[in-house]
Parts: C-alpha cells; structure tokens; sequence
C-alpha cells in the first residue's frame, strides 16, 4: 500500500490453499516414474513419433539399440540415425499408418539382426486424426535363426522319409498308427492316410496278429511294472489292399512324450517277402537233401585244411554212422586219417 506521495505504508497479502494442487503434482511425479520405470523394464524398443519422425519419447532400451542415451535422442529426427535403405522402408511403413489409421507390422534387417515392428496410430481428441505413432520393436534374430535351422531340418528329414523306401510309422500304445509315411502306397497298396487311425492287427494274417498280441502284451506289462519298455524286431504277414500276401521286417521302438510318460511305439518296416521266400527255399532244399542222404548206402564228407595243421572234415552226410560206428560229432572232432 502507498501513500499519496507514493511512500509505501503497508501490505495486502493473499495466501491460498495448494495442498491438494501438490498433492496431484506429487502423484503425477510418481505415475511418470511408474511409466518410465514400466517402459524401461522391456528388453523391447518403445517409442513414440510424430509426423516428421521426431522422437516424443522413447525407452532406454531403444536408446542402446540406436547407441545414443534418451536424452541425446528425444527431439530429434530418428531417420538420422537409421541406415538410409532401412530409414527409407520404415518411413513408408510409418507413413502409412499416418495416412490410414490401421497398424502395420513388419520385419527389417539391419546390422544382421532382424527387428520385428508393430507400429500403432496414436489418435488425437478429434478422434479421427493420427497425431502420433507408437513403436514396439523386438529383435527376433535368434528365433528367425533357430526357426531358418527348424525348416531346413524339417526339410531334410521330409526328403529322407519321401524318399526312402520303407515304411516310417508311429503307432499310440495300443498300436493304431497315427503316422506312416509315403512308402505305405508301394508295400501295402494303401495310401497313408488310409491307414492313419487303424490299427496294424487290421492287415495282418491270424498267425501274425496273435505273435504280435503276445508281444504286445509283454511290452505293455513292462509299462505297467515301472520298467523301460525295451525295443524289439519282429516279422509279420500282411494282406496288400489287393489281396496279396507280403512278409514285413518291423523294427519297433517306445515312444514317450515331453513328460517321460510312455507314449507308444514308432518305428521302421521293410518288405522281407524275397528274403523269406530265398530262407523258405534254402530250408525245403536241405530238408531234400537231408532225406536223400539218408537213403543212401554210402557217405560223403569235405575236409578243409587249416595252414601246418593237417586236415579237418568240416562237413560229413550219409551212413557214415551205420558205416564207421561214429557219431557226426565224434567225426567232427576226430578230424580225417584217423
């Protein structure tokens, strides 16, 4: 207050209430170190641009990915820190999600890492104008990495099994295939997915289903005891869709699954129906040659003779017995001029 020749004889002070202005102010303050320290927290680059590409915001993360510190980094135009070719590319992305209001997700290479980028509209009061743009990038190297040696795995292993020709199965406990692979047509004249969803007893003979039963058996009482459930070859006779008798090899391993239970069986199965017909011939031949031996009156033998040793019989036929009062083995062991 001041007088009329201007000296100052007082004062008029207002004093106002502010404790619930600080008390926002201090509650703002904690929720923008929440979100900083929420922002932060990802190993994902998060950020936010506006129209020209200035940089709003953007976490420590992102910042270490573009080698430069938050603070030299908001305010500035991120393209000049991008390579020109991926500047160009992610610009036309986020351009476009200016333009439309829709998302846009795609991946970039840069450095040799692969970035995934999930870029979102941030719209103004209006509603209907974009005035920002959120960025989410994850760098997915590793997993496009593992994914690429998954595929080529994968690719590999579907040559081998297309191309082989025999049969590579998988079977539930109780035998019902629920994978065959493409030799299935060639052995048995069924296509795979013919089979799938049956069981192996469906095209067996009687004799061969009830050897199978009894192994069958046998494994899944192992199971139940608590003991491994042991791997085992067997052969069996099948019926070919036309009617056909075909003898299969099937080797047969347990499976079990993620949590060590067991899941069944998987396996490989070859046709034997040459080899068992060559086996089948050789034993009706010996059998006639045995049954001619013993009708003669005479014997024949074969002696081999090992370096300084002298002479052994290695293989005798005939009355050789009825002649010579000698068992084979005694001969055998006798060896020749004795």
């Amino acid at each position: 207050l001041q007088d009329s020749e201007g000296r100052c004889t007082g004062a008029i002070e207002v004093i106002r209430d502010i404790t619930e202005q600080k008390r926002s102010e201090e509650i703002l303050a904690a929720r923008e170190t929440t979100l900083k320290t929420l922002l932060n927290a990802p190993v994902d680059t998060i950020a936010l641009l506006d129209r020209q590409g200035v940089i709003l915001d953007i976490n420590e993360a992102g910042a270490r990915r573009l080698h430069r510190t938050t603070r030299d980094l908001v305010g500035r135009c991120v393209w000049a820190f991008l390579p020109p070719e991926i500047a160009r590319e992610r610009k036309a992305w986020i351009d476009g999600v200016f333009v439309s209001g829709d998302p846009a997700i795609f991946d970039d290479d840069r450095d040799g890492r692969v970035l995934h980028n999930e870029v979102y509209p941030v719209f103004g009061p209006d509603r209907s104008t974009v005035d920002h743009v959120a960025i989410f990038a994850r760098d997915v190297t590793d997993w496009v990495t593992a994914e690429r040696a998954l595929k080529e795995s994968e690719q590999k292993y579907r040559f081998l099994v297309d191309n082989v020709r025999d049969i590579i199965w998988q079977a539930s406990p109780d035998l019902v295939f629920t994978y065959l692979s493409p030799a299935t047509m060639a052995l048995t004249g069924y296509a795979p997915e013919e089979l799938t969803g049956t069981r192996l007893f469906d095209i067996m003979t009687e004799t061969s289903v009830a050897m199978v039963r009894d192994r069958l058996a046998n494994r899944l009482q192992e199971y139940r005891d608590g003991r491994r459930v042991s791997a085992t070859v067997f052969e069996i006779e099948v019926k070919r869709k036309d009617g056909d008798l075909r003898w299969l090899e099937v080797s047969s391993n347990p499976a079990y699954g993620p949590d060590g239970a067991f899941a069944g069986f998987h396996g490989i199965t070859r046709d034997i129906t040459e080899r068992k017909a060559a086996e089948q011939a050789l034993t009706a031949s010996e059998e006639r040659f045995r049954r001619i031996a013993g009708l003669i009156t005479d014997f024949a033998y074969s002696c081999t003779r090992a370096g300084n040793e002298g002479y052994a019989i290695d293989w005798i036929t005939g009355s050789f017995e009825r002649v010579l009062g000698y068992g084979e083995k005694e001969i055998l062991a006798l060896g020749c001029w004795r």
